[in-house]
């Protein structure tokens, strides 16, 4: 009996480490506090987390909670959230009962890897535009406290985001894939259209007389040389995702349908070879990176014919003395045509409820496609960008208050609601990293 009794006190005594949210580790500065106290104490590892509390991080701080045994957060740089629940119970539409473990995002980023949440448990992460809801998985959120854009990024198998303005305006958002949502008067919807050279323009020659191995290089500029490696990586997988295959077709697209090569692809990136760095000053770094093409091209699983020589980003003076004026011409239109047909795309999958995009309503009300294509020709280019290998890239953009009052120009039973949400597109590297690396 005596050692029955050790046993049982001795569980009773150690539930208490595995149960709550409990801070696990704490990187530089990080403050807590109650909602009802005004003043900040710091964040210190081992403390208990209470519903209630509030947590708040500075500059290039970051701390980690864990959940029960097996489910960790994340609470990034400059990041202010709430714990607004923990294991509540909350009724669902079928009737069945759960325990709610919500964090309200206030402003920042919070990373999530649910291993094993307990049973019936789901978390959500509400921002003031979203929810992000998950009974198991990898993922992020994202928010701006100014303007309430809220992005969902997943890793591991799946999330359901839903619209602050309508709990009918939901989408899941699979691995590898993220979702955008924010108030129309803050969004900017954006595509990036890349075109190429064709053999005859950039001369035989220049192909045969190609030597080595190719690679895709890119740069990166932030206050120390961490943040500039981030941007150098970011803006490498950029160039990776507008690289042509065939026709309409990039990289991007391929990946899309395809989540291991995603997984793949992410991570290569993630391992660039970092070629040096620079410094600009007293507050300001330079690094550059690049990836051999050939590690594309096996993770894709074709040879990729679009990229001739090492791609890097050069002048617009640089590119017309190499390729003459002839070429940036009819490759530039053909970037600035392949913008506007993904900006449209993007427009098209804008998500009016659990069921429906623009797109259903486009297919049967050639009004409603006139007018879109109407306000693609005339988006506003944000950015132009010229390559080493002949290739040109476009970024065209529009409001969204403009789709809203054209398409409800000739539709006005089309509702909007209150927030833009996206159909799931690829994760970005950014969104990636941030679960990746930790």
């Amino acid at each position: 009996m005596k050692k029955i009794a050790y046993t049982t006190i001795f569980i009773i005594l150690c539930m208490p480490a595995y149960a709550g949210i409990n801070v696990t580790g704490v990187t530089g500065t990080v403050k807590s506090r109650l909602p009802s106290s005004e003043s900040w104490d710091m964040l210190k590892k081992g403390k208990s987390i209470t519903k209630g509390d509030i947590i708040k991080t500075e500059s290039l701080s970051f701390t980690d909670l864990l959940f029960e045994q097996d489910n960790r957060f994340r609470i990034m740089e400059n990041t202010e959230v709430e714990v607004s629940s923990i294991n509540d119970p909350q009724a669902l539409e079928n009737g069945k009962v759960i325990k709610l473990l919500s964090l309200n995002l206030y402003n920042g980023a919070i990373g999530a890897k649910l291993d094993k949440l307990p049973e019936k448990t789901r978390v959500d992460i509400e921002t003031p535009s979203a929810v992000a809801g998950a009974l198991g998985t990898g993922f992020t959120v994202k928010t701006e406290k100014e303007t309430s854009n809220t992005t969902v990024s997943v890793i591991e198998n799946r999330v359901l985001i839903s619209s602050s303005d309508s709990p009918d305006k939901t989408v899941t958002a699979d691995a590898f894939r993220q979702v955008n949502v924010s108030p129309w008067k803050y969004t900017n919807l954006a595509a990036t259209g890349t075109g190429i050279l064709s053999e005859s323009i950039l001369g035989k020659q220049n192909v045969e007389n190609m030597k080595g191995a190719i690679v895709i290089k890119s740069s990166g500029t932030g206050v120390d040389e961490a943040e500039a490696k981030s941007m150098a990586l970011i803006a490498l997988c950029e160039k990776i995702y507008s690289i042509k295959l065939s026709g309409e077709k990039t990289i991007s697209d391929i990946l899309y349908h395809d989540r291991n090569a995603a997984r793949k692809l992410l991570e290569a990136v993630s391992n660039a070879e970092i070629k040096g760095s620079s410094a600009n000053g007293k507050n300001s770094s330079t690094v550059f990176a690049e990836i051999q093409l050939g590690t594309i091209e096996n993770i894709v699983g074709r040879k990729i014919p679009s990229v001739q020589m090492p791609v890097y980003k050069i002048t617009l003076k640089e590119y017309g003395d190499k390729f003459g004026a002839l070429a940036r011409v009819t490759t530039r239109r053909s970037a600035l045509v392949d913008s506007y047909r993904r900006l449209a795309e993007k427009i098209y999958g804008t998500v009016i409820d659990s069921k429906t995009t623009l797109n259903d309503y486009a297919i049967s009300n050639d009004s409603i496609r006139q007018k879109v294509e109407g306000v693609v020709k005339g988006a506003v280019i944000n950015k132009e960008s010229y390559f080493s290998d002949g290739s040109v890239s476009i970024a065209c953009g529009i409001t969204g208050l403009k789709v809203v009052s054209e398409v409800n120009s000739v539709s006005p039973d089309v509702n909007f609601g209150e927030n833009y949400v996206s159909s799931p597109e690829n994760i970005s590297y950014e969104s990636f990293s941030v679960i990746y690396n930790y």
